[in-house]
């Protein structure tokens, strides 16, 4: 039984881990400019792989009022600091 729950403990580590990478690759992708017949393949990929982790949280942002206008993405912030917590909790409950 124990294996079984480092197992789970290890794979959502990992899978956080992975994600943490693409939302990384993402916020750099985004620093440059695109080309006029639009996004990258690369982008696309890095959209569709990261934008359901935080469409939620862009969500629940713009509810409570504090989607700000400003150039700099908060709710793609908080889903970083959301993931690190996260992270950062499994080990204690893998004990």
């Amino acid at each position: 039984m124990d294996y079984f729950v480092y197992f789970i403990v290890y794979f959502v580590y990992g899978t956080i881990l992975i994600l943490q990478l693409l939302m990384m690759a993402r916020a750099i992708m985004s620093w440059f400019v695109q080309d006029d017949d639009g996004p990258s393949r690369i982008y696309d990929f890095l959209y569709y792989a990261t934008e359901p982790v935080i469409y939620p949280v862009r969500c629940l942002l713009h509810k409570l009022g504090l989607d700000g206008d400003g150039m700099i993405d908060i709710s793609f912030l908080v889903t970083v600091l959301i993931l690190f917590a996260v992270q950062m909790m499994l080990p204690v409950i893998s004990i």
